[in-house]
């Protein structure tokens, strides 16, 4: 294809590519189309996602209140106060 120097050719063009959907009205249409085809989807696996890290928190969270309710009986206030000094310092 050859590039057209006249006016009136380049108008032709213009009219053309807008036509086509390459530029113009084209864009009014793909972009909301793109977005409601890949929008809906990945709002679909952030939910999926964060139900999961939800899960994994409640786990742990768990975790460590065993651990605090295991460790409790053998904790002792007098041992944070019980060091020997010597003359490594």
């Amino acid at each position: 294809m050859t590039v057209p120097t006249r006016p009136a050719d380049v108008g032709r063009l213009a009219r053309a590519v807008t036509a086509a959907g390459l530029g113009g009205l084209g864009l009014l249409v793909a972009a909301p189309a793109s977005h409601a085809v890949t929008v809906p989807p990945g709002v679909y696996v952030v939910d999926e996602a964060l139900k999961l890290m939800f899960g994994i928190t409640v786990v742990a969270v768990l975790a460590l209140g065993v651990t605090v309710v295991a460790l409790v009986p053998h904790f002792d206030v007098a041992n944070l106060f019980d060091i020997v000094p010597n003359d490594a310092a």
